[in-house]
C-alpha cells in the first residue's frame, strides 16, 4: 500500500497470527524496480523466515514477482513447522537481475544462511 509522499506500508506476510515484517536492504534494479530485503514472522512459534519484495518505481507491487509481489525464504533448520529464526540482512543484484540474499538462519543459536534466486 503507498502511502505517499515517497514511503510505502506493507508485510511480507499475511498470516493472520502474529505478522511483522521488518526491511533490512533496499535495492534498485537496472530496470528502475526496488527490491527490498527483511524477515517476516510466520507463526506464534516466532518461526521467522526471508522476506523479499519488489514493486515498481511507482511503488506498486510487483505482480510478476514472487506471490503478488513478495516472496518467503524459509531455510527452517528444525522443520517446516519449527521455532526457527531466519533473518535476511544483506541484497546484491547480479548483472543478469538475479537476486542474491544473505542472513541468518539459526535454531539454537547456530547458523547462517546465503541464497541467489533463480528467476
Amino acid at each position: 500500500m503507498a502511502g505517499g509522499q515517497g514511503w510505502l506500508i506493507f508485510q511480507f506476510s499475511s498470516v493472520p497470527i502474529t505478522p511483522a515484517s521488518l526491511v533490512d536492504a533496499v535495492a534498485v534494479q537496472a530496470d528502475g524496480k526496488i527490491v527490498v530485503l527483511g524477515s517476516a514472522t510466520r507463526n506464534d512459534a516466532g518461526n521467522s523466515d526471508f522476506g523479499v519484495a519488489r514493486f515498481g518505481a511507482d511503488l506498486a507491487p510487483d505482480a510478476s514477482f514472487g506471490n503478488g509481489g513478495s516472496k518467503l525464504v524459509a531455510f527452517d533448520l528444525d522443520g517446516p513447522s519449527g521455532t526457527g529464526y531466519d533473518f535476511g540482512y544483506a541484497l546484491a543484484m547480479q548483472t543478469d537481475g538475479k537476486i542474491v540474499v544473505a542472513g541468518k538462519a539459526s535454531f539454537a543459536g547456530v547458523g547462517g544462511a546465503a541464497r541467489r534466486s533463480r528467476a
